[in-house]
């Protein structure tokens, strides 16, 4: 008894369909030696549209083979010290943002404060010229 079913599309010299993304994607190619760098369809009509389409579109290259590869065992993975690591790290992150906005503030504050102070002395010393 399967868990679950996985597809993927092979060519007829034993590569990978590998989706390269809009417009080519730099040069990047659409066929893989190795099953783990190729794309895995959660569906079969996904893969089979892939079939009928490389069938349709390029036939000199011969008919893919819609592959299934078939699920039998769960593993669980305890991620649990990963999960606090990045937790923790998110939260020093969170603590450091926090602080260059407090101090951005604080300085915002005080320079505004240092101007205004300024342009008091500033208006003050006018002021003299008129008495």
């Amino acid at each position: 008894m399967s868990i679950l079913s996985l597809y993927a599309v092979r060519s007829k010299d034993g590569k990978f369909f590998k989706n390269i993304g809009y417009g080519g994607g730099g040069g990047k190619k659409s066929w893989v030696d190795s099953l783990d760098k190729a794309k895995i369809y959660a569906k079969i009509g996904q893969a089979r549209s892939r079939v009928t389409f490389w069938e349709k579109n390029y036939p000199e290259y011969g008919r893919p083979d819609l592959i299934e590869l078939v699920v039998e065992k769960i593993n669980v993975i305890d991620d649990t010290e990963v999960i606090k690591k990045n937790k923790k790290k998110n939260l020093q992150n969170a603590i450091a943002s926090s602080r260059r906005m407090v101090e951005y503030y604080e300085k915002q504050k005080y320079g505004d404060l240092n101007k205004t102070k300024l342009e008091l002395e500033k208006l003050q010393n006018e002021l003299k010229n008129y008495d």
